[in-house]
């Protein structure tokens, strides 16, 4: 009988869903380890498709988009996951990578400050810093920062 119960119980909408999201983030995540990035920007878009208001799906995929220098689209999709409750070191720098990348000087200066206090050590947030600092005029502040960018990383881009 609980056999014949448990083959006639239907998987809900919302777990079918949930698992195929799963599904898409991990092959997408194994993707950008991979620096296959258009590959792995597909997947976490399905990911979203199937759930979303998964803010981590919105997350990786606006790290996808960054990494594809589609700053824009990283910024909307790190907003959205910004505004589902995402909070995390990662999602600062995203966003003030993102924001770099459309000129949006200050609130790149604001995600990047607050990430570098969160998790310093990072050459490329303080090569986008120093970028930013330019933008603003604060010059001072932006050779501290590229000077910090090659001390982390003497390979970092001029």
């Amino acid at each position: 009988m609980i056999a014949l119960l448990l083959c006639c119980m239907v998987i809900s909408p919302e777990s079918s869903a949930q698992q195929s999201a799963q599904n898409h983030l991990k092959e997408g995540f194994s993707l950008l380890q991979a620096k296959d990035h258009e590959a792995a920007l597909d997947r976490f878009q399905k990911a979203v498709e199937a759930e979303p208001s998964n803010g981590g799906a919105l997350l990786l995929k606006g790290m996808a988009e960054n990494r594809l220098s589609r700053h824009g689209d990283a910024l909307l999709s790190i907003n959205r996951a910004e505004r589902l409750g995402v909070r995390s070191p990662q999602l600062d720098f995203e966003k003030g990578w993102a924001a770099v990348g459309v000129d949006l000087w200050n609130e790149a200066i604001v995600s990047l400050e607050r990430y570098e206090k969160a998790k310093p050590g990072n050459a490329k947030a303080a090569e986008l810093l120093g970028r930013a600092y330019i933008a603003k005029g604060a010059y001072d502040k932006a050779s501290a920062a590229l000077h910090e960018a090659i001390r982390r990383d003497p390979a970092v881009k001029p």
